[in-house]
């Protein structure tokens, strides 16, 4: 109690004095003026805690004293005390700030102490409260200076991120074209050597039929040699142009999304004359307004993928494919019994010019198709080992998609 002071404003001297005694008793400082202005002034000098003021008193009343606290101390409480006949004056005190107010005679002065603790603990809360909204308001400023710095590491990491995918496309690019360009630029330098020396011998009359037949089975070869490594340029040339999603076709069309999806790959599956291919689509059986363009170029990667790298070496195989709509997605299943994938390349199959073997694929397949889902058909795809086979998982948000139900 040593630490809290209270100031007793009062004309009446023995009210004053009594009203200071017992507060004292009690273990509060105390202390005391006989006027509203000796009262001011020691509010403008000294630290109070709590002010007991009579409400009318000769020259500066309790109200004025009150208003001056507001205006000047507004944490400071005061108390009107008013006697039962001015209770009109306590009214105006409580709607001026007054924190509470006592009638006189008081006759209990336990409710005096009482009425102090109350204001005293309406300001401790009211400084807890305070040091809370500090530490709030100092946590909100942290948690939005982390916020973005996060959001500017997480820009960073994009543009990084960005910069990675571009740098590691183009020297795949660079990488797969560079082969088939080396052999075009050795076979054409080759040409054209054997012309030259083939010319020489014209003009010198040297030429033998043996030397002529030598040179046309020479460029017949060399030829073949630079048409076969062209003809790989301009697949991956084209496989790489898939890769954009802007250039694709978005005009939407009625189809039966079971028969095309068999269609699609009963086609990919005749390309390859020594392979035997079977296929089993179960679930619903969906009419879609949708991307068919889209749609079909999915799953000609899908089942290239599953020829060229699940039925390797073999001469059959078969591709099971699941439709159902659960939560809003469309959800497709396209499973193949072929050779299963290692668990360490799982997280790399939709990366461009990832190949397990190069011989037969560039690499950009499942890459196309991964951006066709994702990007053109806001969806999701993922892949896992199952039951003796791989099976990819396609989901498609459905609230941009007509459908029936067959």
């Amino acid at each position: 109690m040593d630490s809290i002071t209270v100031l007793t404003i009062d004309d009446n001297d023995t009210i004053r004095l009594s009203i200071s005694s017992f507060l004292e008793d009690l273990g509060y400082n105390v202390i005391d003026a006989n006027s509203g202005e000796s009262g001011i002034e020691i509010i403008k000098n000294n630290h109070v805690d709590v002010v007991l003021t009579d409400a009318l008193m000769p020259g500066i009343s309790g109200i004025e004293v009150l208003e001056f606290v507001k205006n000047n101390f507004p944490e400071l409480p005061v108390i009107i005390i008013s006697g039962a006949g001015e209770i009109k004056y306590a009214i105006e005190a409580l709607r001026s700030g007054a924190w509470n107010y006592i009638t006189k005679p008081i006759e209990d002065l336990s409710f005096l102490s009482y009425s102090i603790e109350e204001v005293l603990k309406k300001v401790r809360l009211i400084n807890e409260n305070r040091v809370k909204s500090r530490e709030i308001e100092n946590k909100n400023i942290e948690l939005n200076e982390a916020l973005e710095k996060l959001k500017n590491t997480q820009k960073q990491l994009v543009e990084s991120e960005k910069m990675a995918s571009l740098g590691y496309m183009l020297n795949g690019v660079a990488h797969e074209i560079n082969t088939p360009l080396g052999v075009c630029l050795t076979s054409s330098s080759f040409i054209k050597e054997n012309s030259k020396e083939i010319n020489n011998l014209i003009e010198s009359n040297k030429m033998t039929l043996k030397d002529f037949k030598k040179y046309i089975s020479n460029s017949s070869d060399l030829s073949n040699i630079i048409f076969d490594s062209l003809q790989t340029i301009n697949n991956l040339v084209t496989n790489f142009k898939q890769l954009s999603v802007e250039s694709m076709d978005y005009n939407k069309k009625w189809f039966n999304l079971n028969d095309n999806i068999r269609s699609v790959v009963m086609f990919v599956a005749s390309s390859y004359h020594n392979m035997q291919v079977d296929i089993d689509i179960t679930g619903v059986d969906l009419d879609v307004e949708y991307y068919s363009d889209i749609i079909n170029r999915i799953f000609i990667k899908l089942a290239e993928n599953s020829i060229i790298h699940g039925f390797e070496s073999r001469v059959s195989g078969k591709i099971e494919v699941n439709i159902k709509i659960e939560n809003s997605l469309l959800i497709i299943d396209f499973y193949n019994n072929g050779k299963q994938i290692p668990e360490d390349y799982i997280g790399k199959i939709f990366d461009p010019f990832f190949s397990t073997n190069k011989k037969k694929g560039t690499g950009l397949g499942l890459c196309i198709a991964y951006n066709l889902i994702v990007f053109s058909l806001r969806g999701n795809i993922t892949c896992q080992n199952k039951n003796y086979g791989v099976n990819f998982t396609i989901e498609i948000p459905m609230d941009n998609l007509l459908y029936r139900v067959k």
